[in-house]
């Protein structure tokens, strides 16, 4: 038989053997490993999906197990590295808050909200750790800012625990030292294994704990699984561009795409999270909140704390009861959202932070509380995030916007409000997602049907134009050109997408090569860009020269079956050019073919 001792069974590798490491820290410091015995290894996720509940305790011996294996595998790495390696395995989980990741983004956003820095103290405790942390191990300090702009802003909020449990490390570090005799330089290796991401330890810590989780993950959630032997995916390690090794690798982050897309960040679920992280940020702001609670606490008593205003010793916590209320109603499945559209290309400034984004789009100024409270104010939310993919050439954030509402709020007028802000923004491809979502809203059945008889009667009056009164691809250079001089909405231009499709037409038509496909690619378009863009006066004129043709061609024998076709679109035009001293519109034309929303 085994010694039990020395070994540990596990639902994934079956058996796990434990070394004079994990039983002298775990020993040393059990409370920090049996918190994570009750604390979910997928965070908040199993609040939606109740089969992806395991503890981030296995996840930790999991990790440890990838690395045993690595450091085996990996013959030239000597010894003070592979003890590192091990050390920093056993602490990299013990940061994480109760729900892991929401609340450890909600600690940040509780923070960023405000309109001031004066005694921002959850601020301070972050960089505080940060600033003895980049002490020790002798950060450059424009390495350090990098660092603390990319945290603060969200863009690498889920780093978080990864400092936290260096810090929890470093305070233990004496003990560790005495037992195995150490040296301090071994104390400096191993937070930068943690922490620093250009540092060889820490992409080897990340890929094994990548490695597990991948694996686990899709285990607990009942899911297409990989199963790759530990020995395998290191074999081949000290082999450089190893073909065989990235195939493993590839093969790990396409079955995280699949887990990303079908649970982790599955649109359906991703306002439930979006409210937790509002709710708990507003409450870490409030007086009576203390920083223990994360710490020390577990999901299930951070759960009662906030739902039920109990702290862990059953002492009432007196936390804002009207905060605590829609915790517990959230909790409870009494609040309820769903996604009308979803825009995956925004394009914003790499100084702007997606909370000050946020802020944009719902028009609020910077307040305490203003950017947490409008979803259950206004029955809206929004859904931003960075987008890992970087695909633009200039210095740009790529951002996704999810937009939500609650499904008895049939109200248009938040909803336009959010698209009168994004209208500088968005990719004119994406704009039929707004409208789908907005006639879907309007449906009593969930079905919608379009056409796109106003698209294809753009396109032969524009064609007409041109065989009249301009060269081939004349009078479409000479509406671009207009397009891309109004200064307002310059930054539409800085939209990757919008960029390909004004430089394919200007290729297109430099190259004489103007087809049927270039008017209709050009009408499409047309109808996607903001209205108060086509209103100043070179693209109104533009305008107009279309509406002057499409008179003319009712008034000939032309096109005798689609004369309404082209009456519709006449009529749309002048909804478009007459501004009524309106600053904003957005009208639904036809789209395509019938469907039923997913």
């Amino acid at each position: 038989m085994l010694d039990r001792k020395n070994y540990r069974h596990d639902p994934l590798y079956r058996i796990i053997e434990i070394s004079d490491e994990i039983k002298f820290i775990e020993g040393s410091f059990k409370y920090l490993f049996d918190r994570l015995k009750k604390i979910n290894n997928l965070g908040i996720l199993p609040e939606i999906y109740e089969m992806a509940r395991y503890p981030k305790y296995e996840h930790y011996l999991g990790t440890y197990h990838q690395v045993e294996n690595l450091v085996e595998c990996k013959k030239d790495m000597k010894e003070k590295y592979s003890e590192a390696l091990r050390i920093a395995a056993i602490f990299m989980h013990t940061g994480h808050f109760p729900f892991t990741y929401a609340t450890e983004k909600a600690l940040i956003l509780s923070s960023e909200v405000r309109n001031d820095n004066i005694n921002n103290n959850v601020r301070k405790y972050i960089e505080d750790k940060l600033k003895l942390l980049f002490d020790e191990i002798d950060l450059e300090e424009s390495v350090g800012e990098k660092i603390k702009k990319r945290l603060f802003s969200l863009k690498s909020y889920t780093s978080l625990y990864k400092y936290l449990s260096s810090s929890i490390f470093l305070g233990k570090w004496k003990k560790i030292k005495e037992k195995f005799n150490s040296e301090d330089s071994l104390k400096e290796i191993i937070l930068k294994d943690m922490i620093l991401e250009k540092n060889h330890g820490y992409k080897l810590l990340n890929l094994a704990d990548k490695a597990d989780y991948a694996q686990r993950d899709a285990l607990y959630l009942g899911t297409v699984q990989i199963d790759i032997s530990p020995k395998h995916l290191y074999m081949d390690i000290d082999a450089l561009n190893n073909s065989s090794m990235i195939e493993t690798k590839e093969l790990i982050n396409k079955n995280l795409e699949y887990l990303d897309e079908r649970f982790y960040k599955n649109k359906k679920y991703s306002w439930f999270i979006r409210l937790y992280e509002k709710i708990v940020a507003a409450l870490i702001q409030s007086k009576n909140f203390e920083i223990e609670f994360l710490e020390k606490y577990n999901d299930e008593s951070f759960k009662r704390l906030i739902t039920e205003n109990i702290t862990e010793n059953k002492n009432e916590a007196n936390l804002p009861d009207s905060w605590v209320k829609k915790a517990d109603r959230l909790f409870q499945g009494d609040i309820e959202f769903e996604l009308l559209f979803f825009l995956q290309h925004i394009y914003i400034e790499e100084d702007i932070s997606s909370i000050e984004f946020e802020y944009e789009l719902v028009s609020k100024k910077k307040s305490q509380k203003g950017l947490l409270n409008y979803p259950f104010k206004r029955n809206i939310l929004l859904d931003i995030d960075y987008d890992e993919e970087v695909i633009f050439p200039e210095k740009k954030n790529k951002m996704t916007v999810g937009f939500y509402q609650k499904p008895c709020n049939n109200k248009l007028m938040p909803i336009l409000n959010i698209i009168r802000n994004l209208r500088k923004y968005w990719a004119f491809s994406e704009v039929k997602k707004i409208k789908r979502g907005i006639c879907r809203k309007l449906s009593y059945n969930d079905y919608i049907r379009f056409d796109s008889n106003i698209e294809d009667c753009l396109a032969k009056a524009i064609e007409s134009i041109e065989k009249d009164d301009f060269d081939k691809g004349g009078f479409i250079k000479k509406f671009l050109k207009n397009l891309k001089e109004i200064k307002t909405f310059s930054k539409l231009w800085d939209n990757y997408h919008n960029k390909i499709w004004y430089y394919s037409l200007i290729s297109e038509i430099s190259s004489s090569n103007t087809t049927d496909e270039i008017y209709q690619m050009f009408a499409k378009r047309l109808l996607s860009i903001p209205i108060r863009l086509l209103q100043f006066k070179n693209n109104k004129d533009c305008l107009t020269t279309i509406e002057n043709k499409i008179i003319k061609i009712l008034r000939s024998e032309d096109f005798v079956e689609e004369k309404g076709d082209f009456f519709e679109t006449l009529c749309f035009l002048k909804r478009i050019t007459n501004e009524n001293n309106v600053d904003f519109k957005f009208l639904i034309n036809g789209l395509e073919d019938c469907c039923k929303t997913p």
